[in-house]
């Protein structure tokens, strides 16, 4: 019964939540190999999560991290995120 309890606070929690943040604990939670997949297939996010991921890049230690990384190693992703950027006007990440 506390379990019910806890699951349907937390069902309210996120139904609560802006799109961009649910997007943002979405993206938080996923392990560097859902990251780095959900970052090559960019294109085909909602324009809200593609906003979020490019905004994760930019200001999360971790994230920031893997795309200066990537931004070395895999020019596919690089490419991928860089055309997102452009598409929604967004500053190119460096």
């Amino acid at each position: 019964l506390a379990k019910q309890k806890a699951d349907e606070e937390e069902a309210a929690r996120k139904a609560a939540l802006t799109p961009e943040d649910r997007a943002k604990e979405e993206l938080l939670a996923c392990s560097d190999e859902e990251f780095a997949k959900t970052t090559n297939e960019i294109s085909s996010l909602d324009e809200v999560k593609q906003r979020v991921l490019i905004a994760l890049l930019r200001t999360d230690k971790d994230k920031k991290a893997k795309w200066k990384m990537w931004k070395k190693r895999n020019k596919a992703q690089f490419s991928a995120v860089q055309e997102a950027c452009k598409k929604l006007n967004e500053e190119p990440l460096l």
